[in-house]
């Protein structure tokens, strides 16, 4: 037990307004105008972000994850470990951030399946259960 998933509402939030059927652009897009135009005519729901990839994406939900770890109070004792995104089984990425951990600071510790997250994701969406 680590922490209840209640308490990671303000990161479902974020991560439903950044990916959940949105547009993501990169800030550095060549055709940057045509994206804003498709905002400004409510055409697209576009996110604009400063890169874009499994990899950046790994990148933003970590520091994301981990600043509202901190907000909430729950740093330093609750510390992400890695977020891995998977595009498809053939496109994915993990990104572990600059954490490093000494042999004591993780005895006892079994890193869970890597596809954990998405089974309680989809447990959690087949629930239907929305405040979780």
């Amino acid at each position: 037990w680590c922490m209840d998933f209640g308490g990671l509402k303000p990161l479902k939030a974020w991560l439903q307004a950044t990916f959940d059927h949105k547009m993501i652009v990169a800030e550095d897009d060549p055709d940057i105008e045509i994206f804003h135009t498709l905002v400004d005519k409510k055409i697209a729901d576009v996110v604009f972000v400063r890169d874009v990839g499994c990899e950046k994406f790994a990148e933003m939900v970590y520091e994301q994850a981990e600043r509202i770890l901190k907000e909430i109070g729950e740093w330093p004792r609750v510390r992400l470990m890695s977020v891995k995104i998977a595009e498809h089984g053939g496109n994915s990425a993990v990104y572990t951030g600059d954490l490093e951990l000494k042999d004591d600071d993780h005895e006892g510790f079994r890193e869970p399946p890597m596809d954990l997250v998405a089974r309680i994701y989809r447990s959690v969406r087949e629930s239907g259960d929305s405040d979780s």
